[in-house]
């Protein structure tokens, strides 16, 4: 038969129950507290960087490579057709004005240069033998001339005489018109030894004259010869390094054939390699930033653009405002910058290894000694800033070092020194 519970048994009851509730919850209490003591995450403060935000001016770049070339590479050829007599200067060197380079044989130079001098002489020799000829035959129409001229006034007399005689009866028409007609013949004859003289001066001018252009062909061409024959002997007009170099004594070289390079070490430009994604920014006239490794920042402006796309890359050469600065160095590897857009008070942040370059991204911010997770947008940017468009205020500070293997947590302590 059932009985019935006492009250207090059922009171006692209760009570364990609670206690044992209260206990189980104190320990669950105390369990998280130690948990949290144990693995509670700190970081010190000084192996972070902190950046803060701030106002400014930005420029919007687009990455690229360069290589430093001379401005002006001076290519130096074979005059002639001969062979390499003498190395004086190598590649890599550094030539000053006046260095001779390189000397070619010139024998054969030589003596095609004397036979064209001994032509040019025979050639001024004959000129001179026609000339006094021409001058000779010119002397001798001449006074074929003036004989004419006495023989004219004389019969000018006769004629004269006749018709006076004629008019007292002490001669006849017929002695009258032979003189006339004799008259009449001198003066042709004086007429045309005129006009043959005016002829001959005329031809003696054209022969002379073509006489002198083939001189003249032949006096060029023995200045010619003079010319490659100095140019055989491959002095340096200006100070430069030479960039190639053919360099083997006894090679036969062509007339135009390549001999040596040198570059210009008074003036650089850079050449650029820029990735194919950014062709829309590629153009002549684009405003650059070239960064030297353990110098200063140049400006430049790209001139021309490689048309050619190779391993997804394009190449531009790029002329600097400073082209002559003292940290430039041949074949000196340099960072590139092609400007894309200036923005002028914006927020912005120092550039660093916390950047992953999207347009939005989780960065932690310090907080009350505390690092807090907190989402950003992002705009442009360049090697030094990132601009903000939200999510930070001016003043705020983030950690600039990298910390994406925390991106799980909300936030991070920072241990108290």
């Amino acid at each position: 038969m059932d009985r019935d519970i006492p009250t207090q048994t059922l009171r006692k009851r209760k009570q364990k129950r609670l206690v044992r509730r209260l206990g189980g919850a104190i320990l669950f209490i105390l369990v998280l507290l130690v948990v949290r003591v144990l693995f509670r995450f700190e970081m010190d403060p000084s192996d972070l960087q902190f950046a803060a935000v701030e106002r400014g001016n930005l420029q919007a770049t687009i990455p690229a490579s360069g290589t430093v070339v001379p401005e002006f590479e001076e290519l130096r050829t074979s005059p002639i057709a001969s062979r390499i007599l003498a190395i004086r200067h190598n590649l890599g060197e550094t030539l000053v004005a006046g260095d001779t380079i390189l000397l070619l044989d010139r024998q054969a130079l030589q003596l095609d240069l004397k036979g064209l001098e001994d032509e040019l002489g025979n050639r001024k020799n004959n000129v001179e033998k026609l000339r006094l000829q021409l001058e000779q035959d010119l002397i001798d129409l001449k006074t074929l001339h003036e004989i004419k001229a006495l023989e004219t006034e004389r019969l000018k007399t006769e004629l004269m005489q006749e018709r006076f005689l004629d008019s007292i009866g002490g001669g006849s028409r017929e002695q009258v018109e032979q003189a006339r007609l004799k008259l009449r013949i001198a003066d042709l004859e004086q007429e045309q030894i005129g006009r043959t003289i005016q002829n001959k001066e005329r031809s003696m001018q054209t022969d002379l004259r073509g006489l002198q252009y083939e001189i003249n062909i032949q006096q060029n061409k023995v200045s010619e010869l003079k010319h490659r024959l100095e140019a055989s002997v491959l002095v340096a007009d200006k100070p430069g390094l030479i960039t190639s170099i053919s360099n083997q004594i006894g090679k036969s070289v062509q007339a135009g054939e390549e001999l040596v390079r040198i570059a210009n070490r008074e003036s650089y430009q850079v050449l650029g390699t820029v990735s194919d994604r950014y062709t829309d920014h590629l153009y002549a006239g684009a405003p650059v930033r070239v960064k030297i490794s353990g110098g200063p920042a140049l400006d430049g402006r790209v001139i021309s653009v490689y048309p050619v796309v190779n391993n997804h890359t394009m190449q531009c050469r790029i002329a600097l405002e400073d082209k002559a600065h003292p940290a430039l160095r041949q074949n000196q590897t340099v960072e590139v910058a092609l400007i894309t857009e200036e923005k002028r008070d914006i927020l912005r942040v120092p550039n660093g290894p916390f950047y992953h370059g999207g347009k939005s991204q989780d960065v932690f911010v310090l907080k009350d000694k505390r690092l807090v997770r907190q989402p950003v947008e992002f705009g442009v940017s360049n090697r030094d800033y990132v601009e903000i468009t939200g999510g930070l205020q001016e003043g705020d500070r983030l950690v600039a070092s990298d910390l994406s293997e925390y991106a799980s947590k909300e936030s991070i302590d920072l241990r108290s020194k």
